[in-house]
């Protein structure tokens, strides 16, 4: 339950850096944006932590469960589990807790792992009784309640990360 930090480079035993504890386990992987390592919880609890310290920087909520966080450009986007796209400023809003930036519109769908390329938003999308799904595409700069650009279908469901190159989305 928490988040560690080691050296790039050590020899067995390799102690860490720094730990951070967190209230429950983190959801997914962590994200380094901005001097900060970013992480969400399984309860919905994101982590905003200083990157050479582990000092918690600032934190704020979603439903969980969370998948891995995406960044781009000082925001970092996280799917709630209730099938929204959340954005926090990276840099956080000069408190403890902080409110997302916006919250789009719920898909109705689970959403994943948000990938980010040309100003888009790319996430993967499974229905609630997990037999289909699409990739849902959303604007970086959306306020709240806003719906997908566009919805690329699948005829099934997209639980992991996109890769976009080349003006084509794998």
């Amino acid at each position: 339950r928490g988040v560690y930090a080691f050296p790039g480079s050590c020899t067995t035993p390799c102690a860490p850096l720094w730990v951070t504890n967190t209230q429950f386990s983190p959801a997914a992987a962590p994200t380094v944006a901005g001097g900060l390592v970013m992480v969400a919880d399984y309860q919905g609890t994101l982590y905003a932590l200083d990157e050479a310290t582990g000092i918690v920087q600032w934190k704020g909520a979603v439903t969980p469960i969370p998948h891995a966080i995406a960044t781009a450009h000082g925001v970092a986007y996280v799917a709630s589990g209730n099938g929204e796209l959340v954005a926090f400023a990276v840099a956080g809003c000069g408190e403890g807790v902080c409110n997302p930036l916006w919250t789009s519109a719920p898909s109705g769908f689970s959403l994943f792992t948000p990938t980010i390329a040309n100003g888009v938003v790319y996430v993967g999308a499974l229905d609630f009784v997990y037999t289909k799904g699409d990739v849902l595409a959303y604007p970086t700069t959306c306020v709240d309640g806003c719906e997908p650009l566009a919805t690329l279908v699948l005829g099934g469901a997209n639980e992991t990360p996109l890769a976009i190159a080349g003006g084509r989305i794998y």
